[in-house]
């Protein structure tokens, strides 16, 4: 399979995009609800962040590695340095926004408006980054 496949990053994009797109939503959505059904969405975005922060890892890596090894012209040259400058932004944003979570997490302290209010400004980065 390794040689039907030699790039992985479009298999390991999925479980990112997948994942932190469930978070943002999740974490946008619960201050709405009521408990315990707010409790239950916050859980899951901490979850979903924070294995699509894993997989971010892995999947900009493999990005990296595409990059540097995919056969390209020049006008997909610009294409691909578009979109690796914006994922490199995304992977950032992302991981502190999950060392946030994390750190809270562990002082058993709420997230807040604040880490809301940046985690859907990420969605839109993310989304950017995937349209490109």
């Amino acid at each position: 399979m390794i040689e039907i496949i030699p790039n992985w990053h479009p298999i390991f994009v999925h479980f990112t995009v997948g994942l932190l797109s469930l978070a943002v939503g999740l974490f946008v959505l619960a201050p709405f609800l009521k408990p315990p059904l707010k409790e239950q969405w916050l859980i899951v975005a901490r979850w979903a962040l924070w294995f699509g922060a894993g997989f971010t890892v892995v999947t900009g890596l493999t990005g990296l590695y595409a990059y540097n090894t995919v056969a390209h012209d020049t006008p997909s040259h610009a294409a691909m340095t578009d979109h690796r400058n914006w994922a490199i932004a995304t992977i950032v944003v992302f991981l502190s926004l999950t060392i946030w979570s994390i750190v809270r997490v562990r002082r058993q302290q709420l997230l807040g408006t604040v880490f809301v209010v940046s985690i859907a400004i990420a969605g839109v980065l993310l989304g950017s980054t995937a349209w490109r």
